[in-house]
């Protein structure tokens, strides 16, 4: 079992069949319109929305494997060296330092480092993204650029918190809250729990199929963890560049997060389970507003964890820019999509939801209606196996082939994601 216990769940999907049997369909897909206008949130039929990245023709889209890589492994430990030195050399500066004025230059140069170090991660991050969605790098290595980002980002917010901590002692802090707060808020695109198996698995080799989708400079990526087990979980995260404004303080209050919550996810603030927390992610120091950026956090009936949605609105655009979705894919709407072998003894059960979002692989033997152990693979690729239970993986984007194989026969499906 990775280090990932999460699961975003799929929102619907428009779905047409190729071939099989359709057995159910749910809902259709619409962006959310409010009195701000039009927002990135989609909202989906029985379960919780969630943020698009695109309309839904995306200039890039992919599904492929997390996996073992040496060089993506080294680098992301010698970042990690970089940064934790950069705390080392504060932490003695301080306590080196003679008089007030030592301690505040000190607090002053570490600060500087981190926000050059941010600027560089900010950029590489834009400019990886840009590059993927227009076909100039290859899969393997934007995940790996990603992967490398993830480990230095999750490390410098670390180092924020150290910096947190020693201006706070200061007589006279040299540092503002919104300073502090800045530096966490530009932090929150760079990390995320889909990059950290990423960056897990250059380590270890252990880690899932991902589905990766751009638009511009916006990204979303999915998987599903432990797809194997009894309790496979999906994971989603999405970032919405234009979505963000000024890192600045604004008139927007926990009460306007809640309202805002309500209209972009209404099936999820009406199925809550497990309570809501607003303004606090993560770990101290718990500062994010004073950047403009209000969290929120809150389980729902879907979720595979509490909890199972996590929100970043923006003060100044009431937006959503970064969300993080953990559900459980054997409690989403889905449309089923099956195909018999030509005896009619087996059946293969595919449950779909859309593009990105979670695909469930079943083989049935009719004669007993018990599941059986199948090799699967999508598309040509191999996802894994049902060993006699459900599958659970990710959807690519556009024209899907499922293919199962019991016995030494194979059964498929056809379909489309969108």
């Amino acid at each position: 079992m990775n280090g990932l216990r999460v699961v975003a769940v799929a929102l619907l999907c428009c779905l047409s069949l190729v071939a099989g049997v359709p057995v159910a369909a749910d809902g259709a897909q619409a962006s959310t319109a409010t009195e701000h206008g039009e927002s990135n949130v989609v909202s989906a039929d029985n379960t919780t929305g969630y943020l698009a990245v695109s309309d839904g023709d995306p200039d890039r889209t992919a599904t492929t494997d997390s996996q073992l890589d040496v060089a993506a492994a080294v680098a992301g430990r010698t970042a990690s060296i970089r940064v934790r030195s950069t705390e080392i050399a504060l932490q003695k500066a301080v306590r080196n330092a003679e008089n007030e004025t030592e301690r505040r230059a000190a607090v002053r140069r570490a600060a500087d480092r981190i926000s050059a170090r941010i600027d560089r991660l900010e950029r590489r991050e834009r400019n990886a993204v840009g590059r993927y969605a227009d076909g100039d790098s290859t899969d393997t290595q934007f995940v790996r650029t990603l992967a490398v980002i993830d480990t230095e980002a999750r490390k410098t917010d670390g180092a924020v918190a150290e910096l947190h901590r020693q201006n706070s002692r200061l007589d006279t802090p040299v540092l503002t809250q919104q300073e502090i707060a800045s530096f966490r808020a530009r932090l929150l695109p760079l990390y995320g729990p889909v990059r950290q198996q990423l960056a897990e698995a250059t380590e270890t080799g252990e880690g899932n199929r991902v589905y990766i989708e751009t638009e511009d400079a916006d990204i979303a990526l999915a998987t599903v963890d432990d797809p194997e087990f009894d309790d496979p979980q999906y994971v989603r995260e999405a970032h919405v560049r234009d979505a963000r404004g000024p890192a600045a303080p604004s008139d927007f209050d926990a009460e306007d997060v809640e309202r805002r919550f309500g209209e972009l996810y209404p099936w999820a603030s009406e199925n809550q389970d497990g309570g809501i927390q607003i303004g606090r992610y993560g770990g101290r120091p718990h500062v994010f507003t004073t950047a403009g950026v209000w969290p929120l956090d809150v389980g729902h009936t879907h979720a595979a964890t509490t909890p199972g949605l996590v929100l970043f609105f923006d003060g100044s655009t009431e937006d959503v820019f970064r969300e993080f979705q953990f559900n459980d894919p054997s409690l989403v709407p889905t449309t089923t999509v099956e195909n018999e072998t030509a005896g009619g003894d087996l059946r293969l059960v595919v449950e779909t939801t859309r593009a990105g979002g979670p695909l469930g692989v079943a083989v049935v033997d009719n004669e007993t209606d018990e599941r059986v152990d199948a090799t699967v693979d999508v598309n040509g690729e191999p996802v894994g196996s049902t060993d006699g239970e459900r599958l659970w993986t990710v959807g690519p984007h556009g024209d899907v082939t499922v293919n199962a194989t019991h016995d030494g026969r194979t059964i498929s499906v056809e379909t489309r994601l969108d």
